[in-house]
């Protein structure tokens, strides 16, 4: 699984994980990683799932509550991907922080 996304390298050891909300993009919070961490990396992917026209990382079927399955499947396909991000851009997942 592949995401769409801004990587920001920082000149400290960590690194922040962004995930935005429903109908965000991995534009979306960069001001509020960069006020709260200054000088951290950022990582921020672009959910996967379009729902109604917004983007999501998992899909949401209603008041219901969440499917899961689903929820497990996409949290396991993220973290997948974070883990080759980590390798390609160089950061420790040990020093990873998500924000959303």
């Amino acid at each position: 699984m592949e995401f769409v996304h801004k990587f920001i390298p920082g000149r400290l050891p960590v690194t922040i994980l962004l995930l935005h909300g429903s109908g965000g993009d991995e534009n979306d919070l960069l001001p509020i990683a960069g006020a709260l961490a200054p000088g951290a990396a950022v990582l921020s992917p672009r959910g996967n799932v379009v729902q109604h026209g917004a983007r999501r990382f998992f899909s949401y079927p209603g008041p219901g509550g969440f499917n899961a399955e689903e929820v497990a499947q996409r949290v396991s396909e993220l973290a997948e991907w974070i883990g080759r991000m980590a390798t390609q851009y160089a950061f420790d997942p040990n020093r990873l922080y998500a924000l959303g």
